[in-house]
């Protein structure tokens, strides 16, 4: 299972926090990593999303609950 740290700006002023990393996030080695619509809020917003810090509240992929 592939650990995905937190990334950005240790001093942010503003933080992001998702749920887990997405297979897409483990393959770029980097959390919302897809996320095109936030990053049009942030640039609509006039924040640069490298001065804000990205992490997850877990670090590991989290797989899907199904049922027994």
């Amino acid at each position: 299972m592939a650990y995905v740290p937190g990334s950005g700006n240790i001093d942010a002023k503003l933080m992001i926090i998702c749920e887990c990393p997405t297979p897409q996030d483990v393959e770029n080695g980097r959390l919302l990593s897809t996320a095109r619509d936030l990053d049009v809020l942030l640039r609509d917003a006039g924040i640069d999303r490298n001065e804000c810090w990205i992490t997850a509240i877990s670090k590991y992929p989290v797989p899907p609950n199904v049922p027994d």
